[in-house]
């Protein structure tokens, strides 16, 4: 009888690990998109990340490798996004197939990129590039720029080293408001930016947790405080103190 009721408790032990495993197979489908700030929320960012820290480095690494990989092919069956002016490095080899339990939607690339911001952060004496997403429109002011030849290219802002996002007391607020993007986006690209994080940078030691609608207003209002925050006036009033108050109020609420 005891035999029992170990295996049982073993089977559902395994069980209940499978479930959580594919879960968090599916974990970027949930996530809100972070292309723009009106439809971006930090709470399941610091769900998604609390999950992964939880996991540990190596396993969490190779979960967004695998993400990664999933939106690679699912980006490589469309035709890929063309603009003026391409580069030719930009244009890259084309994706092999590969044997995955799932493919992400082509929404997904931008949601990887921040939770890489989030998991990963500059080693000592180095600097942790971001992305190539294009030239980003800041909702603050975005300051001096520096052209990156890193191999994925792409500007790195002293001002925001965490573009596009900034971690403010474990809030992770998206603080650009759409890019202006130039040549061909390469589905390869993703898969680079998560190798180049994996190997070149350190384990954040921020653990995020769950906050309270005060302590994320606190994080906002710091922000806001800050002196790299101050709004650039838009003539039209797009980007006037009200809307930037507003537009981020919504990403904590």
């Amino acid at each position: 009888m005891a035999l029992l009721t170990v295996n049982i408790l073993l089977i559902a032990g395994c069980a209940s690990q499978v479930g959580r495993d594919q879960e968090l197979q599916s974990l970027p489908d949930n996530l809100p998109s972070a292309a723009f700030p009106t439809g971006y929320k930090v709470d399941p960012y610091i769900a998604a990340t609390q999950r992964l820290q939880a996991k540990g480095r190596n396993a969490a690494s190779k979960q967004l490798m695998e993400w990664a990989e999933g939106w690679a092919i699912s980006a490589g069956r469309r035709p890929l996004l063309e603009f003026p002016a391409a580069p030719s490095w930009r244009q890259g080899p084309p994706l092999a197939e590969a044997s995955l339990p799932r493919k992400l939607n082509i929404e997904d690339e931008d949601k990887i990129y921040v939770l890489c911001r989030m998991l990963f952060v500059a080693r000592p004496g180095s600097r942790f590039d971001p992305p190539f997403l294009g030239g980003p429109a800041f909702l603050g002011k975005g300051g001096p720029t520096q052209v990156l030849t890193n191999g994925f290219g792409g500007f790195y802002f002293p001002l925001w080293p965490l573009c596009p996002i900034e971690i403010v007391d474990g809030v992770p607020f998206l603080i650009t408001d759409g890019y202006l993007r130039q040549g061909i986006i390469n589905p390869g690209e993703v898969k680079s930016y998560v190798r180049y994080c994996i190997k070149n940078c350190d384990w954040s030691q921020i653990q995020f947790t769950p906050k309270t609608m005060e302590q994320k207003t606190a994080a906002l209002e710091k922000l806001l405080a800050s002196p790299n925050f101050r709004v650039d006036r838009d003539p039209r009033g797009r980007h006037d103190d009200h809307y930037v108050r507003e537009l981020l109020r919504s990403e904590i609420e």
